[in-house]
């Protein structure tokens, strides 16, 4: 069992244990929707601690993690049914997905993240088998050469690839993002993009407790700076089409995951739960 002082919130990965907490909470309920049983062991039984770190609001918004990976889930299984081979995970965190979504054997599952982070879930998950062929790659992707490099290798060795940004474009300036946004959109074979947004509205719903928690009990480099008024409008100039869009607010509902302080009635009227949520992006070039 990893000690807590060896994993201390101070740097952007570390955002991933609270993400694996609250999957593991969903899993753990009688009316789950999904079921990751290996985030507990990723988290070696100390999620109670990770989550010990954060307010109170920021804790009752685990709902929004429980939509937000059922959304994400549901977008990447029709995007293989439509004909993409390569799933390519930037920023990937403690994400189970290779394991425990239904997925063709063929298909190919590629995993970027920190060295440490990586090390550590090859070790942990040496003895589970994924349900695809599944690559992961150390790199810090803040490094625009290291990045690059491993853009143009996959690039070459795949024929429709979908690229998943969950909860990582929040941590990136404009300007990287900017970057990133081309750079993906030149290759050939990078059909689909899927991230996660929260705009602004979204933080004025929550009171900004998301935006303190994240900037001041991590210590270190952990702060949100990319917050669009309308991503959709920000990438369509760097090749980015929206092709399907999933809010939160209507996810919420559908799945009867409503915010402890919230109603089905009160989500309707608060707009930034409907303008934040899942987007799924067509690279305007293929």
């Amino acid at each position: 069992m990893q000690e807590s002082n060896q994993l201390p919130v101070k740097h952007v990965s570390h955002t991933a244990w609270l993400v694996a907490a609250f999957r593991a909470q969903e899993s753990e309920r009688p009316d789950a929707h999904f079921n990751d049983n290996l985030a507990q062991k990723l988290l070696g039984g100390l999620e109670n601690e990770y989550l010990s770190r954060f307010s109170e609001q920021v804790k009752s918004d685990n709902w929004i993690l429980t939509v937000r990976t059922c959304q994400i889930d549901q977008l990447i299984l029709t995007a293989i049914q439509n004909g993409v081979t390569t799933i390519l995970n930037l920023g990937a965190g403690l994400d189970t997905r290779p394991y425990r979504l239904p997925l063709p054997s063929a298909l190919r599952w590629v995993e970027a993240d920190f060295p440490e982070l990586i090390a550590y879930k090859n070790k942990t998950l040496q003895d589970e088998r994924p349900n695809c062929h599944l690559e992961r790659i150390p790199v810090d992707l803040s490094n625009s050469e290291a990045r690059d490099e491993i853009l143009k290798r996959l690039d070459k060795q795949s024929t429709s690839t979908l690229v998943l940004t969950e909860g990582l474009l929040g941590y990136l300036t404009e300007p990287n993002v900017v970057e990133l946004a081309k750079e993906l959109a030149s290759m050939r074979s990078c059909e689909y993009w899927l991230m996660d947004v929260f705009n602004r509205s979204f933080f004025e719903i929550t009171k900004n407790s998301w935006r303190d928690d994240l900037g001041k009990v991590q210590e270190g480099d952990v702060k949100l700076h990319f917050i669009p008024e309308n991503t959709a409008s920000f990438l369509e100039p760097f090749g980015w089409h929206l092709k399907k869009f999933l809010s939160f607010g209507k996810g919420a509902s559908e799945l009867k995951r409503f915010p402890k302080t919230h109603d089905a009635e009160s989500i309707k009227s608060e707009n930034g739960f409907y303008e934040s949520g899942v987007c799924l992006f067509r690279n305007k070039h293929i």
